[in-house]
């Protein structure tokens, strides 16, 4: 009898904690099932057989307007290309390459405010060039650290977020354009996370993602650890969202003398009705998989998630949507384009 007993007690120990992760799993597929996704492709922007204007060699950012034009940042051809709902290529802004006003060395974000003004960060010229509409220089505004992110509260009235490692104090800085005798920001927010592996992160040079709803909201996504803020229009924080991933920690590699990053929010775009469509890297063994978390930004509420590689897509890099809740996405190969699908998303 007293074998029997502690035979049976062995076999609880050992099934147990087989339960317990079991139960687990259940609830996180279960989560992850939350959510109905389908994508049909709409549009291509950038073909192989297109003139040299309307090819695409470099694509380091893109971004749309109220009326779905698309602005696509091409490094390799030092310009901004505007193409129509339709695909057709209407006109492009910039100088080309240069240090002089309106010229650019490296293209690295875009962004439209509602007049059409462009604005144009150039990381190593350390500047935002702003054009109007018909590519006429506006103002080119100096900046005395790194420059990663950029949005347009009002027309230019901006919003930068930096890499983090290149300077000190909150993370995003308001700068009224304006006012080109001035480079100090009218305000700063978003206070840097006090934890070491965030400190890591942005070490690695991730400087986490900077958008605005059509609401007026604005919302920051750390890289790592998996938490966005939001924010009204006038930098107030009106909540913390926390994400339902673990996440891999930062880590520095010796071999390479370097921080590195490989799971995190890559990338956050942002549907009708405030709700955040985010793509997370996810690090699993020599691979990374990418989801994409659905999450409700009005009450912070996740609704699920969907693997990409169930949706036919492989490697994405950036992700951008439209005010009809359409989604873009860029493709290297074979060759640079964007490609334009409808969303279809039903909760579950």
């Amino acid at each position: 009898m007293l074998y029997n007993k502690k035979k049976l007690i062995y076999v609880l120990l050992v099934l147990l904690p087989l339960l317990v992760l079991s139960i687990f799993y259940a609830i996180t597929l279960t989560n992850e099932k939350k959510v109905n996704v389908k994508i049909e492709l709409l549009q291509q922007y950038g073909k192989s057989e297109s003139s040299e204007e309307e090819m695409l060699g470099l694509i380091t950012s893109f971004t749309l307007d109220q009326v779905q034009n698309l602005y696509v940042a091409d490094d390799a051809f030092k310009v901004i290309k505007k193409f129509s709902k339709e695909g057709i290529l209407t006109r492009t802004y910039g100088y080309r390459a240069g240090k002089g006003p309106g010229e650019v060395s490296n293209i690295h974000n875009i962004y439209v405010d509602t007049t059409g003004n462009v604005y144009v960060i150039d990381k190593i010229n350390q500047n935002i060039n702003v054009y109007d509409s018909l590519n006429h220089l506006i103002t080119t505004f100096k900046l005395h650290f790194l420059p990663a992110q950029i949005i347009a509260v009002r027309p230019l009235i901006v919003d930068v977020m930096g890499f983090p490692f290149s300077y000190d104090g909150d993370l995003i800085r308001r700068y009224n354009l304006f006012n080109v005798y001035s480079d100090k920001p009218e305000m700063t927010y978003c206070e840097r996370p006090t934890g070491q592996n965030a400190k890591m992160s942005m070490m690695s040079g991730n400087s986490g993602r900077l958008v605005k709803s059509s609401e007026g909201n604005i919302y920051y996504s750390f890289f790592y650890p998996y938490i966005i803020q939001k924010f009204s229009e006038e930098g107030k924080l009106l909540s913390i969202i926390n994400g339902t991933r673990s996440l891999n920690a930062p880590f520095f590699d010796p071999s390479v003398g370097i921080f590195k990053a490989s799971s995190g929010v890559r990338e956050v775009a942002i549907l009708p009705g405030d709700i955040l469509l985010l793509l997370v890297d996810i690090e699993r063994g020599n691979e990374v998989e990418q989801y994409f978390d659905f999450i409700d930004g009005k009450n912070g509420e996740y609704l699920g998630s969907v693997l990409c590689k169930d949706l036919g897509l492989e490697q994405v890099r950036f992700i951008r949507s439209d005010i009809e809740g359409n989604i873009y996405m860029d493709k290297m190969d074979p060759y640079p384009h964007i490609l334009k699908y409808k969303l279809f998303l039903e909760l579950l």
